[in-house]
């Protein structure tokens, strides 16, 4: 509550500002995109690990290290407003933010190898701020206070194809994991002229301690058992659905050259971790077979108590680390 009246009064500070700048006064639109590759170290590799390990009271699978880590992300990719009010300007900003690793892992159970794809894996989110860039020192020194909101989602589908004794094959169809959470966060830029053309700048945001951020997720697994032979075929089925908490660490450190007045190319480094748990996660897996009626999983009771365990505890996304970027200001 205290967060969300302090951005609404941040709002109206702002608003007044606005109001009170000049009529006359430039307003700028400035275009900023970059590119930002680097692996995205994912925080559900380790959960699937337990999981599928720790396979209720029975004997599960062994995963391998995931691969396929390595994205290649359009950052920033989005618009600013900067408007001239005061000492200083307000800036309104929007970004867009994907990710599209291809994970894939292998895993070794009793008697029989999987092959696990992660298909169409993507996380996507969009920012909205607002803040003040003051002039701390007149064309030397400057920051930017700022508060914005930000919705996240991921989604990707699971692919499973394994090959035994018993079943025969196995494999997963219809199977799927979706999340989404959404919250504000706090953030400073900073930017430093060494030279009139060159500066050094720094970005930083945060989300530990603010309200929201608390979203949902849900998850499917359908694995299809053939047999050999004349034995009976299967289908597992498990449901799991959870709350979905996040906190964000992200932090920029680099250097921006201004080639004209208009076009600016910045370079550095820029890590974001993305701290996130599965609250309250609860399914029941379901067997289903050609030669007995539907039943719950014998080992349902322990399978449920250790997904909790794993899926409530906390662990970290992280992304990095090289960037380069353009800024093109366009006078309104």
């Amino acid at each position: 509550m205290k967060i969300k009246t302090l951005s609404i009064t941040l709002m109206c500070v702002l608003g007044t500002m606005l109001f009170a700048g000049s009529l006359q006064a430039q307003t700028t639109l400035r275009l900023n995109v970059g590119y930002w590759p680097g692996d995205l170290d994912p925080e559900l590799e380790d959960r699937y690990f337990k999981d599928d390990l720790f396979f209720g009271t029975g004997i599960g699978r062994l995963n391998d290290t995931w691969s396929n880590k390595h994205t290649n992300t359009i950052y920033p990719l989005g618009v600013e407003f900067l408007i001239p009010a005061g000492p200083g300007r307000v800036t309104f900003a929007g970004n867009y933010i994907r990710y599209e690793p291809e994970y894939e892992y292998t895993g070794i159970g009793l008697f029989y190898l999987s092959d696990v794809k992660l298909g169409a894996y993507k996380t996507t989110d969009w920012e909205a701020e607002a803040g003040y860039e003051y002039p701390v020192i007149p064309k030397k020194l400057l920051l930017t206070p700022k508060v914005g909101f930000r919705e996240h989602f991921k989604e990707f589908t699971y692919e499973e194809l394994s090959i035994g004794t018993s079943p025969l094959i196995a494999f997963a169809d219809n199977s799927f994991f979706s999340a989404n959470a959404r919250g504000m966060y706090l953030g400073l830029e900073a930017q430093f002229y060494v030279t009139p053309e060159i500066s050094l700048i720094g970005d930083f945001m945060f989300t530990p301690g603010l309200p929201g951020w608390d979203g949902s997720m849900t998850q499917e697994r359908n694995v299809y058992g053939i047999p050999s032979g004349f034995g009976s075929a299967s289908v597992s089925i498990e449901r799991g659905e959870a709350g979905y908490k996040i906190d964000i660490f992200r932090y920029m450190l680099g250097v921006q050259y201004d080639v004209t007045s208009d076009l600016s190319v910045q370079v550095g480094l820029r890590q974001e971790q993305l701290t996130q748990s599965y609250p309250d996660y609860f399914a029941i897996p379901i067997l289903l077979s050609t030669v007995s009626a539907p039943s719950v999983a014998s080992n349902a009771i322990v399978e449920l108590l250790t997904d909790k365990i794993f899926y409530d505890e906390k662990a970290t996304q992280t992304k990095g680390l090289f960037f380069i970027a353009l800024s093109y200001d366009v006078d309104l």
